[in-house]
Order: structure tokens, then C-alpha cells, then sequence
């Protein structure tokens, strides 16, 4: 979960972190409606985080207030499905796929560095809470980063990804 120790860690690797005054969760119902099977985790981190920005800014955790698209946000929080759904506006079949997509891989993480690029968790079946990486020009074509939100956290403050996710990871922030 998250705790001192780890935001102090994350702190520790360059990560701007602000806290929410008052913790808590207040998502749009529409969103919630949309991704009933949010991690623990990631619950957790939305209700203690009011923002997670990488050091050079150009990575960042997509954190309640994307979710509930308060204005201010460079892009929006489903950045990625909006331009898969124009790509393919012709398409009613291949819009309906990715809507299914997007229903089933929550954004949590969006990066700039490198490429347009994003993190999400699964939210259905056997690898449900999983953190998969996708980016430009075919969003949907993803890559395993990690085992839980957790473990990303743990990642980025310092534990370990598997080596291909450290490559990825590192691309990115």
C-alpha cells in the first residue's frame, strides 16, 4: 500500500509528490461504472496522491483529478482510446473492439519522454491487476511491465523489474 516510507522513497528518486489535504476518493460515477475492478492499490494511491510527476516532468500518475477531467490536464485521461476510436471511426467493429480494449486496461500512467506512452492495469481475467505499457502509433499493442501497481510503486522507488520492463520503464521516465 501506500505509506510514508514509500513516498519518502519515490521523493528520494526524483518524483514531485503532492498529497491530498484530506485523503480520500470521489471518482465520477460514469468512471466508476466503467472500471468496477480498480487494485487495492491503485484505490489506495488515489486516495492519499494528488499528483505524482516525474523529475523532468514529462511522466506522471494519471491521479483523480484526470480521472474526473478537472480542467487543467495536457491531455485527457483516456488520451489513448479517444484516438484509437478516431482512427477507426469508419469502422463500427474495430470501435467496438476498442472500446472492449480500453474497458479492460485502466491508464494509470502517461509519458512523454520518449514516445507517447502510457501504463495500465488490466481490469478482467487471469492477469487482472497486471501493469501493461503501451504506446505510439499502435496504443493497443502492449507489453507485460509488472505484477501488481504495487510492484510498480516498489519499482520505481527503487526495487526491481524484470529486464525488458526496466528498459521500457526507463524510456519513460
Amino acid at each position: 500500500m501506500v505509506t510514508a516510507e514509500l513516498i519518502q522513497r519515490l521523493e528520494q528518486k526524483g518524483w514531485k509528490i503532492k498529497l491530498k489535504a484530506q485523503p480520500g476518493l470521489n471518482l465520477k460515477p460514469e468512471f466508476v461504472a466503467r472500471y468496477p475492478d480498480m487494485t487495492a492499490e491503485h484505490r489506495a494511491f488515489l486516495e492519499t496522491v494528488q499528483s505524482a510527476v516525474s523529475s523532468d516532468g514529462k511522466a506522471y500518475f494519471l491521479c483523480e483529478d484526470d480521472y474526473n477531467q478537472v480542467a487543467g490536464a495536457k491531455y485527457e485521461w483516456n488520451c489513448w482510446e479517444t484516438l484509437c476510436l478516431d482512427a477507426a471511426k469508419d469502422d463500427p467493429s474495430k470501435q467496438e473492439n476498442t472500446r472492449i480494449f480500453w474497458t479492460a486496461h485502466l491508464p494509470i500512467f502517461h509519458s512523454v519522454k520518449s514516445d507517447f506512452a502510457y501504463l495500465a492495469v488490466k481490469q478482467n481475467d487471469t492477469t487482472a491487476g497486471r501493469v501493461f505499457y503501451g504506446s505510439e502509433p499502435e496504443f493497443e499493442e502492449i507489453n507485460f511491465i509488472c505484477e501488481s501497481f504495487g510492484g510498480l510503486l516498489e519499482g520505481l522507488a527503487g526495487g526491481a523489474f524484470p529486464q525488458r520492463s526496466a528498459r521500457i520503464i526507463q524510456s519513460m521516465i
